[in-house]
């Protein structure tokens, strides 16, 4: 997994576990978190945050998400 890869277990798990998928197993969503910065592609892979699009690592942990969107984009 990427460096920062996460699964979710905290307060997000059950919204995650609720999610449409993109495709086979996976969700792209967008991330806002609580300091404002906001993320448009980050996939979600079998409960698992493992990438955001154009970084090289995941730059935030569980609990710094504020809110959690389906984009459906690929």
């Amino acid at each position: 997994m990427r460096p920062g890869s996460f699964q979710f277990s905290g307060k997000w798990a059950e919204t995650v576990r609720h999610l449409d998928e993109t495709g086979m197993g996976y969700t792209v969503v967008a991330v806002k978190l609580v300091d404002r910065r906001q993320f448009d592609q980050v996939l979600i892979d079998s409960g698992n945050l493992t990438r955001v699009r154009r970084l090289p690592d995941i730059p935030f942990v569980e609990d710094d998400i504020a809110t959690i969107r389906e984009t459906g984009a690929k």
